[in-house]
């Protein structure tokens, strides 16, 4: 599987595989996004790494509230979602998972690592994929997009 922490200027990306526990980052892709804009380019790279990776499924980040309700951040990765289950050209399962904390995660992975600001901004958003890797493993997704 491929996870995918989708943000506004970067987008992180890991694969995993089922059964195994194992979640690797992939790494970082400059793309600016703006929520309710235009998803071509952003579901273009993905479709790519679904096939650099051979993933049957796609996770995505569900960033929910902090109370668990759902705001335009979360709005948003559904019509990620919808727009990559449509935009892949072969079948693939596309869910999302809630990746409350998981940049924190990946900032408490790398606060001991010596490595710049800037070095680490690239590296952050694939540990957060990596995040959200581990936690459809352990938890399943959060939502199933059809």
């Amino acid at each position: 599987f491929l996870s995918v922490d989708v943000g506004d200027k970067r987008t992180g990306f890991a694969g995993g595989v089922d059964g195994s526990g194992v979640v690797t980052p992939v790494g970082g892709r400059e793309i600016r996004v703006t929520p309710g804009g235009e998803l071509t380019g952003l579901v273009e790279l993905i479709a790519k790494e679904v096939a650099d990776a051979d993933a049957d499924t796609v996770a995505i980040g569900l960033p929910l509230n902090m109370d668990g309700t759902v705001g335009p951040r979360a709005e948003h990765a559904r019509a990620v979602g919808i727009a990559v289950r449509s935009g892949v050209s072969r079948a693939i399962e596309v869910v999302l998972v809630d990746e409350r904390k998981t940049s924190e995660a990946a900032d408490e992975l790398m606060s001991q690592s010596g490595l710049t600001h800037g070095q680490k901004k690239m590296r952050r958003d694939a540990l957060a994929a990596m995040a959200i890797g581990w936690v459809r493993l352990e938890r399943g997704p959060t939502e199933r997009v059809v």
